[in-house]
């Protein structure tokens, strides 16, 4: 029974090393949701462009 006992404790060690494997996964998922909000920007650059093909139909 004594010697079961061991084998357990070596099991758990093992699990610890995956768990580090998972933290650097997720700071390369941060990076990519800095180039998302990049995109946003030049969405409300194209808003004003829109407003004067308005003015000119106006004019005519």
């Amino acid at each position: 029974k004594k010697k079961k006992k061991k084998k357990k404790k070596k099991k758990k060690k093992k699990k610890k090393k995956k768990k580090k494997k998972k933290k650097k996964k997720k700071k390369k998922k941060k990076k990519k949701k800095k180039k998302k909000k990049k995109k946003k920007k030049k969405k409300k650059k194209k808003k004003p462009k829109k407003k004067k093909t308005y003015y000119l139909f106006c004019y005519y």
